[in-house]
């Protein structure tokens, strides 16, 4: 079980963050490196790091990072509720 340090994030929330740092360029690789990096499934994978990005020690550890994808994020939520409302993808 990780334990939390000092600095109030896990080891596998630290190698969550690291690992949104790569760059995947071909589809697929990402959910299989998910799945072996870390024994779950990338819809696990995806809550996790969302849980992970609204702690304010993420924000302490790496925050470029979780200020991009606290964006990315955004935006996507915003484009879920765009087309919920007319029905059309944008």
């Amino acid at each position: 079980m990780d334990t939390t340090p000092a600095n109030g994030l896990t080891q596998r929330q630290r190698d969550i963050l690291e690992f949104e740092t790569w760059r995947w360029t071909q589809a697929g690789r990402r959910d299989t490196a998910i799945g072996q990096l870390f024994d779950t499934k990338p819809i696990k994978y995806t809550a996790e790091l969302n849980t992970i990005l609204d702690l304010p020690a993420a924000l302490a550890h790496a925050p470029v990072l979780v200020h991009r994808l606290r964006r990315l994020r955004q935006r996507r939520l915003e484009r879920v509720a765009r087309y919920d409302r007319t029905g059309v993808a944008s």
